[in-house]
C-alpha cells in the first residue's frame, strides 16, 4: 500500500473511528449487499479477493465472483462434470497459481481454473454416516493442499500424484489430532502448521514427525469441558512477527509461536447478545503507528485500537439501510482498495473509507453529531456570532449549535420554527438578523433570545417585496443592507432608522441593475458589491449614490459568464507577491466561477479608476455542473464549491477541479446559494437541500490506488460467448490475450471494470480500438462498447479507467482482435482459385494439343501426297536462292568498289579543295564556291566512312561503339568545351547491327544539332550500362528551344523514329535559355562469350 493510499485510508479512518466514542456509534455508513443486488445467497460463508482483483463469496447457494458492478455466480449443474460440485460453500483459498479453491458442505474439494472457468472436483471419503464439510483450505510452503473438516479431521492433498493422507484424533493417542472438528489451518516462518479444532490449537510439522501433534489451550484445565478452549478461526498477524490471531467462543486471544503464550484482548461488553463475544474473525488495518482490528462476533462487529486498548461494538437493529445487515458476522476482510467487506447471514456489508468523508463524528468538534438532527431540512443560511454559536436558517426555522460549552447543544428559536430563514448575518451588539421568506426581517437578541421584527417599507413604493429578505449584511459604518426578491435593495440606517432604497430603472445605466438581489458582500477596502438573480454583478458608489454594472454584455476582459449571483467570495490566499493590496472576488454563477481581480487596489474615492481583470473558469475546467451556488477558502487557498451536483475542489495555481458527491458521503448533491461558513478551526459548513454537510478540508485527500482494468464480458450480436472448442474464446474473457473472430461475427462487444470497490459509481473509463479509432473515447461510467463491421486485419482493443477519485491508471488492459476474411477472400481460397485456374488451362491445353496432333496428322498426310511437289520446288528454291546469293556477292563486292572509287574521289576533291582555298590568287566568291565544294566532300567522305564501319560486322562490339563515339565528339565538338564519360569496366557486348546503326546515327544527329542550333559553350555525354539497359545522356547549355513547338522539324522526329526502331526510350528536355538534354534508353541482350 503506497503512502499516498495510507494517508488518504488514515484520514477517513480516524473520521470514522472517532464516531465509536459517542453514543451514537452506529453513525458509521455501512453499505449492503444482497440477493436483490444479485448476489445468490444471503447466508456468507466465507471470502477472498484473488490476485486479478475480483472478490469471491462462498454462499449457501452458490459461489459469486464481484467486479463491483456485477456478480458471477457458480452453480452445480448435474450434467456438467466441470461445474462445481455443490452449492453450499463454506470456505476459499486462493493458491499461489491463482486456482481458487472451494471446500462444500457436502466434503468435496472444487478447484476452479480461472482461465477455463471450468471445476475439478475431488470427494472426501469420510467414514462419518454425516455430510464431511470443508471448514477451512490451506497451501503450504511445498505447495500441498491441507484441508480441514468438520467431523473427520485434517487431510493432505499431493496434486501431483492425486492422492490423499490423512490425520484425526485418537482417544487413545494423546499425540494426535486434539479434535476431528478442523476449523482453520496457517503456517508459521518456521514451516509449522498451526490447526485450530474444537479444542484447542495444534502445532504440526509432518516433516520433522508426521504422527505428533502439540496441543495448546488458553484454558488448560478446562480441556473436557465443551466448548472451553473451542476456536473458531486463525488469523496470522501482519503486526508481530511469530503471532496469531486466535477467533474463540471465549473471546479474542493474541497467541505467540514462539513463547506459547495466549493473550486474552478485552472486548466490549456484549450488552446481552447471545454469543456476543464468540469472535469469527479479525482483520488488521495499520496506518503509519497506529494499529487497529475489525473484529467479527456473533454479536456485531468491533473496532478495537490497539494502541489505545479502546473498543466499540456496532450492532445491527434493522432500521435503516446504512447499517449493519446482522449481528451474526462470519466473515470480514479489508480488500486491495482499502474496503471492509463483512459477511452476515442476512448478506454483505461493505464500509469504503471514501463513504465517510463528510458528516463523520470522528471530527473532534463537539456538538457536531447533533448536525443529524437536520437532515432532509432546506437549510438556506449559516452564520456564526461572536459568542462562537453556529446558526443554521432552515425550512423549518432557526437552529443554534452551541461549539463553546462542554455539552454541546442543537437548539430552535420559540416563535419562528414554521418561518422560512433565508437569510442571516451576525450583529454589532449581541444580536443576530434574520431575513424570511414572507415575514420580513426580524432582530435575535442573544442574550434574552427574544426576537423583534423590523418593519421595512417604503412609502413610494407599496409592495409585499419587502417581506422576503434574501440577502443581509452590516457594514463598517453600522449600516444594515437587507436584499429582496423582487424589491431591490435597501439600506437601514439603524440609529436614525432612516431608509434608502435602490431599485433598477430601466432607462437609467447607474441604478441597481436589477431588482432581485441574491447576495451582498462587502470587500477589504468597504466596498459594498451585489449580486443579483438577472442583472448581474453591482458595485455601490456611495459618493454618487450610485451603481457600477458587470453583466454578460460587457467587453470580454471584464464580461460575466452569467447574469445569475449565487455567491461572491473574497480570496484571502492568492493576493499577487507585487501586489498586496489587490482584492481578488470569486464570484459565483449560474453558468460559472469568476475570478474577479482588483488590479489597482487604491483607497481612491473614485470607482470609475479601478482597473478590474475578469477571468471565466467554466465547465471547460472540469466542473460537472456549472451552476455555482456557495464557496469557501481553505487554510491552502483552495475553493470549495456547492454546486447543484455536490461539492467541488478548485485549485487556482493548477486550475483544476476535483468533484464530490454522495458517493463520499455527502448527505445531499444539491446546495443553496450562499449558504457556506468556515469557522476558526478550519471546520467547513455548507447547506444543501438534505440538511448540513460539514467537515474538515485538511483531513480530505484523494487516493492514488491503482485499480486492475479487466475486461469482463464479450458477447457477439449481444450474446455473452461462452467458452470452448469452437469458440472465440478458448480461455475466460479476464485471460483471453487475443481473440480471432470470423468476417460473418460482425457485431462484438465489450465490457470492462475497474476494481476499486470505494465507489465502482464513480469510476470514469476510456477506449480506443487500434486500427480504427484516431483517439481515446471518453465513455464516462459507461462500461460497454459495440463495434460493429470492422475490415478484415489485425486490431488492439484498449480500455483505461480511474480509481474512484478520478486518479487515471493509463495502464489498463488489451486484447488484440484478428477479423479473418470471408472464406472466398482467405489465402486458401485464393490457391485453390488458382488451382482451378490452372486445370483450367491444363484441359484447355489438352484440347487443344488433340486438335493440334489431329491437323497435324492431316497435315503429314497431304505433305506425303505432295511429297514429289515439294521436293521439286525445294530444289527450284535452292537454286533460286544459290542464284541470289551470287547476286549478293556480287552487290556487295560493287558496293565496296563504289565505296572506294567514291571514297577516293571524294577525298581527291576535298584534298584539291583544300589546296585551291589555299591560292590566294582566287577571289572570295570562287573562294566560297570552293569552300562548299571542300566542306561537301569532307562531309560525304566522313559518311562513307560511317557507312563502312557500320556495314563491317568486325566493329559491332559495344567498346567498338563507344570508341567511335568519342572519335565522332572529337571531331564535331573540338572547338567546344566538351566531355565524354563513361564506364571503364563495361563487357564485351556484341550489338545487333540494327541497334548499333539507330544508337550511332541518334547520337551523331544529335551532336550535330547541338553544333547547328544550340550556340553551347559546353557539353555532357555520358554513357553506361546497367544490366541490359544502354542509358545514353547529352546535354548542353544552349539556348533551348520551347518543346511544345519544337518537335516540327525533321531532325527530331528522325531521333524519335529511330528510337522506336530499337524499342528505345528517348526523352529530350528543354526550354528557351536553359539548354537541352537527351535521354535515350536501349535493351542491348546480345552478351559475346
Amino acid at each position: 500500500m503506497n503512502l499516498r493510499l495510507s494517508k488518504y485510508i488514515l484520514f477517513a479512518v480516524i473520521l470514522i473511528l472517532g464516531s465509536f466514542f459517542y453514543p451514537q456509534s452506529n453513525a458509521i455508513r455501512f453499505k449492503q449487499i444482497t440477493t436483490e443486488d444479485g448476489l445468490s445467497n444471503n447466508i456468507i460463508n466465507c471470502m477472498v479477493q484473488d490476485q486479478s482483483g475480483f472478490l469471491w463469496f462462498g454462499t449457501n447457494a452458490g459461489l459469486n465472483r464481484y467486479d463491483g458492478y456485477n456478480f458471477k455466480s457458480f452453480l452445480n449443474n448435474p450434467e456438467d462434470s466441470q461445474s462445481i460440485s455443490s452449492n453450499i460453500i463454506w470456505s476459499l483459498y486462493e493458491d499461489r497459481k491463482s486456482f481458487i479453491w472451494a471446500g462444500t458442505k457436502n466434503g468435496d474439494l472444487c478447484r476452479n481454473d480461472v482461465s477455463t472457468e471450468s471445476f475439478k472436483n475431488w470427494k472426501i471419503e469420510s467414514s462419518e454416516n454425516n455430510e464431511n464439510g470443508i471448514t477451512s483450505i490451506f497451501e503450504d510452503q511445498s505447495g500441498f493442499i491441507w484441508i480441514g473438516t468438520y467431523r473427520n479431521g485434517l487431510y493432505r492433498l499431493n496434486i501431483s500424484t492425486n492422492k490423499f493422507e490423512h490425520w484425526h484424533a485418537q482417544r487413545d493417542n494423546p499425540n494426535s489430532l486434539s479434535n476431528n472438528f478442523v476449523t482453520a489451518i496457517v503456517q508459521d516462518s518456521e514451516g509449522s502448521l498451526w490447526i485450530s479444532t474444537y479444542n484447542g490449537l495444534d502445532r504440526f510439522n509432518p516433516n520433522l514427525n508426521s504422527d505428533f501433534f502439540e496441543h495448546y489451550y488458553f484454558y488448560p484445565d478446562e480441556v473436557n469441558i465443551p466448548g472451553k478452549n473451542l476456536i473458531w478461526n486463525l488469523n496470522k498477524s501482519t503486526f508481530e512477527k511469530n503471532t496469531i490471531w486466535v477467533c474463540s467462543l471465549q473471546g479474542l486471544f493474541k497467541f505467540n509461536t514462539i513463547s506459547k503464550n495466549f493473550i486474552p484482548i478485552k472486548l466490549p461488553d456484549s450488552n446481552a447478545l447471545q454469543f456476543g463475544n464468540s469472535v469469527s474473525m479479525v482483520s488488521e488495518v495499520t496506518f503509519g503507528d497506529k494499529k487497529y482490528l475489525w473484529v467479527g462476533t456473533y454479536g456485531g462487529l468491533i473496532h478495537i485500537d490497539l494502541d489505545t486498548e479502546s473498543s466499540e461494538r456496532l450492532t445491527a437493529d434493522g432500521t435503516s439501510k446504512s447499517e449493519l445487515l446482522s449481528n451474526e458476522i462470519h466473515k470480514t476482510m479489508v480488500d486491495n482498495s482499502g474496503v471492509l467487506w463483512i459477511g452476515t447471514n442476512k448478506g454483505l456489508n461493505y464500509l469504503t473509507l471514501k463513504s465517510e468523508r463528510f458528516n463523520s463524528t470522528g471530527i473532534e468538534q463537539k456538538g457536531l453529531r447533533l448536525l443529524s438532527e437536520l437532515n432532509k431540512k432546506d437549510i438556506f443560511a449559516i452564520t456564526q456570532t461572536a459568542d462562537g454559536y453556529v446558526w443554521f436558517g432552515s425550512s423549518k426555522g432557526l437552529f443554534g449549535l452551541n461549539l463553546l460549552e462542554s455539552e454541546a447543544d442543537l437548539f430552535t428559536i420559540p416563535g419562528i420554527e414554521k418561518l422560512n430563514i433565508w437569510s442571516l448575518y451576525p450583529g454589532e451588539s449581541d444580536n443576530l438578523w434574520i431575513g424570511t421568506y414572507g415575514h420580513g426581517l426580524i432582530e435575535l437578541d442573544l442574550r434574552s433570545r427574544k426576537l423583534k421584527t423590523k418593519k421595512i417599507s417604503n412609502p413610494d413604493y407599496a409592495t409585499t417585496a419587502f417581506e422576503y429578505i434574501k440577502a443581509i449584511h452590516q457594514d463598517r459604518n453600522g449600516l444594515l443592507w437587507a436584499g429582496f426578491w423582487g424589491g431591490g435593495l435597501a439600506k437601514l440606517d439603524l440609529k436614525t432608522n432612516r431608509i434608502a432604497f435602490y431599485r433598477n430603472i430601466p432607462d437609467d445605466p447607474s441604478s441597481l441593475s436589477f431588482d432581485d438581489v441574491w447576495v451582498i458582500h462587502e470587500d477589504q477596502k468597504g466596498r459594498i458589491w451585489i449580486g443579483t438573480d438577472g442583472g448581474g454583478l453591482n458595485l455601490y458608489d456611495p459618493q454618487k449614490n450610485t451603481f457600477y454594472r458587470w453583466t454578460t454584455d460587457r467587453p470580454a476582459s471584464v464580461r460575466l459568464s452569467s447574469n445569475i449571483i449565487h455567491c461572491i467570495f473574497e480570496s484571502a490566499k492568492h493576493k499577487s507577491l507585487d501586489n498586496k493590496d489587490e482584492t481578488i472576488l470569486w464570484i459565483g454563477t449560474s453558468a460559472g466561477l469568476n475570478k474577479l481581480v482588483i488590479k489597482n487596489d487604491t483607497s481612491s474615492s473614485e470607482l470609475s479608476e479601478l482597473n478590474l481583470d475578469l477571468k471565466i473558469i467554466s465547465i471547460n475546467n472540469g466542473v460537472k455542473d456549472n451552476s455555482i451556488e456557495s464557496i469557501i477558502e481553505d487554510e491552502k487557498g483552495n475553493l470549495w464549491i456547492g454546486k447543484n451536483s455536490g461539492i467541488s475542489v478548485f485549485n487556482p495555481t493548477s486550475n483544476t477541479f476535483t468533484e464530490y458527491s454522495a458517493n463520499d458521503g455527502l448527505i445531499g448533491n444539491s446546495f443553496n446559494a450562499a449558504a457556506a461558513l468556515k469557522i476558526e478551526n478550519g471546520i467547513m459548513f455548507f447547506g444543501s437541500t438534505a440538511g448540513v454537510v460539514f467537515f474538515n478540508p485538511m483531513e480530505i485527500s484523494s487516493s492514488d490506488y491503482s485499480p486492475p482494468v479487466l475486461i469482463t464480458d464479450f458477447q457477439i450480436f449481444n450474446q455473452s460467448v461462452i467458452i470452448g472448442k469452437d469458440s472465440p474464446l478458448k480461455t475466460s474473457i479476464t485471460k483471453t490475450k487475443q481473440i480471432s473472430l470470423s468476417y460473418t461475427q460482425s457485431v462484438f462487444s465489450f465490457q470492462f471494470a475497474a476494481l476499486d470497490y470505494n465507489s465502482p459509481e464513480s469510476i470514469q473509463y476510456a477506449y480506443k480500438m487500434e486500427g480504427f479509432d484516431k483517439e481515446w473515447i471518453y465513455c464516462g461510467s459507461r462500461r460497454f462498447v459495440t463495434y460493429t463491421n470492422l475490415d478484415r486485419g489485425e486490431y488492439v482493443f484498449r480500455v483505461k479507467a480511474t480509481n474512484s477519485d478520478g486518479i487515471w491508471n493509463e495502464k489498463g488492459t488489451q486484447i488484440a482482435i484478428t477479423i479473418n476474411p470471408p472464406f472466398w477472400a482467405t489465402w486458401w481460397a485464393y490457391s485453390i482459385y488458382i488451382l482451378m485456374f490452372i486445370s483450367l488451362l491444363l484441359f484447355l491445353r489438352s484440347v487443344e494439343i488433340k486438335r493440334r496432333i489431329k491437323n497435324e496428322e492431316e497435315r503429314l498426310r497431304r505433305e506425303r501426297e505432295a511429297a514429289l511437289l515439294r521436293e521439286a520446288k525445294l530444289r527450284a528454291i535452292t537454286i533460286e536462292q544459290e542464284k541470289e546469293l551470287e547476286k549478293q556477292k556480287i552487290r556487295n563486292r560493287i558496293a565496296q568498289d563504289l565505296h572506294d572509287e567514291i571514297g577516293s574521289n571524294l577525298s581527291s576533291i576535298s584534298l584539291m579543295s583544300e589546296l585551291i582555298q589555299k591560292d590566294g590568287k582566287i577571289n572570295s566568291d570562287v573562294f566560297a564556291k570552293i569552300n562548299r565544294i571542300y566542306k561537301v566532300a569532307k562531309g560525304s567522305t566522313q559518311a562513307m566512312r560511317d557507312i563502312v564501319w557500320l556495314t563491317n560486322p568486325s566493329s559491332d562490339s559495344l567498346k567498338d561503339l563507344i570508341s567511335k563515339m568519342n572519335e565522332v565528339a572529337r571531331d564535331m565538338l573540338g572547338a567546344m568545351k566538351w566531355e565524354f564519360d563513361f564506364s571503364k569496366k563495361i563487357s564485351e557486348i556484341n550489338l545487333l547491327p540494327e541497334t548499333k546503326r539507330n544508337v550511332f546515327f541518334i547520337y551523331k544527329e544529335a551532336l550535330n544539332n547541338i553544333l547547328k542550333h544550340s550556340d553551347a559553350g559546353n557539353v555532357d555525354i555520358k554513357l553506361n550500362v546497367i544490366d541490359t539497359i544502354l542509358c545514353l545522356d547529352i546535354k548542353d547549355d544552349g539556348k533551348g528551344f520551347n518543346t511544345n513547338t519544337g518537335f516540327s522539324g525533321n531532325g527530331l522526329k528522325n531521333l524519335q523514329s529511330r528510337a522506336k526502331e530499337i524499342n528505345g526510350k528517348l526523352k529530350i528536355n528543354s526550354s528557351p535559355g536553359n539548354g537541352t538534354s537527351l535521354e535515350l534508353e536501349v535493351n542491348i541482350t546480345q552478351v559475346r562469350d
